[in-house]
């Protein structure tokens, strides 16, 4: 029971910060990604999701393809979700300190 007041107190969060973004000027937006908190969150989110997505190609390059095909599109899947990763921290920390 916990488990589910937690998950909907997570997403409802969420939701209820970007349903108050959503007629926003630019401005605000950037006053809201200026919080700490929401800075690290932002990045937190980023990264487990480019994670996540990279772990889920990963597998289906592990279960359909074979040798040294393999071993590249697991690597490259890697460096990718990388340089995302870190293209998108650049964008949120240049964001939120008025850069």
């Amino acid at each position: 029971m916990s488990d589910q007041i937690l998950w909907f107190a997570t997403r409802g969060a969420g939701a209820v910060s970007l349903i108050m973004l959503s007629g926003a000027d630019f401005n605000m937006v950037r006053a809201w990604i200026g919080s700490p908190v929401v800075m690290v969150l932002l990045i937190l989110t980023i990264g487990v999701g480019l994670h996540h997505g990279q772990l889920g190609l990963q597998v289906v390059f592990e279960d359909y393809t074979h040798g040294a095909t393999r071993v590249a599109l697991i690597v490259a899947t890697k460096f990718i979700a990388a340089l995302f990763g870190l293209g998108a921290i650049v964008a949120i920390l240049r964001i939120g300190f008025g850069g």
